[in-house]
């Protein structure tokens, strides 16, 4: 019976043990910050810009509506501060703002070329340790000033701007423009000897900026939409010009486009260590991600081999991660990649019949061919160029040491540069689209 009792009393006793709302913080006392930028500072260290969400504009733009919530107001508020250190600056604001700021739902960090190509580990650890930050944000290195990116986009489909992140980084699946890069694997990354960090590239679009502070001078507004300005390069035939054959060679800032926001994601930055020393574009990115196993799917334009005034578009996937194999020879790493395409037809201006089985093999050629010349270009500029390990090929190395000790020895990070690649691609067509076949325009044969 008394077993029973001190059953009963045991967990009441518990009870006592537990810990309470001691450290609780009403949401009107709060402000979330919903981005953090870091900039190299004037007058300090450091320049932080934040943007907090403004639950007034917020609240009435909802499941889809404007932005500004139909108040006439920001869905947040760009609030910025010179300090000597991130944590610093944080506390520093604390003390000019009504509420309490709180990284909790915080999204992306984003770091200025500028800083970032000095070296970022000072700037890093601190928000790793700071308990309220998730290392689930994602990290930006901004191709001009972070703090005027923050400023300048304002989504035109989201209520708010955290939102508009979630769903630029779901292009992922469908585009490959960009890297999708977390706090964890980025901080991760710069200590490790096995792959070097990268990061999304973004920026402000300059041309697109002023098409809409001159629509807004001339229209009392900056809500309408207009044509932006044309690719200098473009083909009026609509075929394939020479100097840029995709349309993913561009960096963030430098897309031909029209529109109200003009916020880029696009291309990746390349970190060695924690220091950033170049960039890759879009279509490189693409590239980067197959060898990485991470691509899923985009559209890839080749030339026609048969019209090199035409082209073909193709719905480009990759079902499975590459295969890749380090061995050591001679003290000289070699390394084999193998990757596997599938593609889908989805255009074919000349009108040739390339779903016939012989004619297919010749396309699944040029998508090999296209992948692996320019993966190849790739491969040497960051091996030539930024010196870093952006594929993660280290990853697979460790299996020629059987210590922690031989695997610092081995010094993977300085072997890189010196190891010869083998890439091999293979691709296969396996659809068509909803065409069987291809005819030329008035039936022709």
């Amino acid at each position: 019976m008394a077993k029973k009792v001190i059953l009963f009393f045991l967990p009441l006793l518990f009870c006592l043990f537990l810990t309470g709302c001691w450290g609780k913080r009403e949401t009107d006392e709060t402000a979330y910050v919903l981005a953090l930028d870091l900039d190299e500072g004037e007058k300090d260290k450091i320049k932080i810009t934040l943007q907090v969400a403004n639950p007034q504009a917020a609240a009435g733009g909802g499941g889809g509506g404007a932005p500004s919530g139909g108040s006439g107001e920001k869905p947040f508020i760009v609030a910025s501060i010179e300090a000597p250190s991130v944590i610093g600056g944080l506390n520093l604001l604390n003390s000019t703002a009504s509420r309490e700021l709180s990284l909790m739902h915080n999204k992306v960090i984003i770091y200025s070329s500028e800083l970032a190509r000095e070296g970022i580990a000072e700037y890093l650890a601190p928000l790793v340790r700071y308990r309220e930050l998730r290392r689930t944000n994602f990290v930006f290195v901004s191709r001009g000033k972070a703090g005027e990116f923050l400023q300048e986009n304002i989504p035109s489909l989201e209520s708010i701007p955290s939102k508009f992140f979630e769903q630029m980084y779901r292009s992922v699946g469908f585009t490959g423009f960009i890297p999708r890069v977390q706090l964890h694997h980025f901080y991760e990354n710069t200590k490790s000897k096995a792959s070097q960090p990268i990061a999304t590239l973004v920026d402000i679009n300059h041309e697109v900026k002023q098409e809409k502070e001159k629509r807004g001078k001339e229209e009392g507004k900056s809500s309408a939409v207009s044509g932006g300005p044309e690719a200098e390069n473009k083909n009026p035939d609509g075929g394939v010009t020479e100097d840029r054959p995709h349309e993913g060679h561009y960096l963030a800032g430098e897309i031909p486009r029209g529109g109200v926001n003009p916020a880029e994601l696009m291309g990746t930055a390349v970190f060695r260590s924690d220091r950033m020393v170049g960039e890759i574009d879009g279509e490189e990115t693409r590239l980067m991600l197959m060898l990485r196993g991470e691509f899923r799917r985009g559209f890839l334009t080749i030339q026609d081999p048969a019209a090199k005034d035409r082209i073909i578009v193709l719905d480009l996937r990759q079902p499975v991660s590459p295969q890749v194999k380090v061995e050591l020879a001679d003290e000289r790493p070699r390394v084999t990649v193998t990757v596997a395409l599938e593609a889908e037809f989805l255009s074919i201006q000349s009108g040739t019949n390339y779903e016939r089985p012989e004619l297919k093999k010749e396309i699944e050629s040029e998508i090999s061919k296209y992948v692996g010349e320019h993966a190849g270009k790739l491969i040497e500029k960051s091996q030539r160029e930024f010196k870093s390990d952006i594929f993660g090929f280290g990853q697979f190395a460790k299996h020629l040491v059987s210590t922690w000790a031989e695997w610092e020895n081995l010094n993977w990070p300085e072997l890189y540069p010196e190891a010869e690649v083998d890439l091999q691609v293979h691709t296969r067509i396996r659809r068509t689209g909803l065409l069987v076949k291809m005819t030329p325009v008035g039936g022709g044969k």
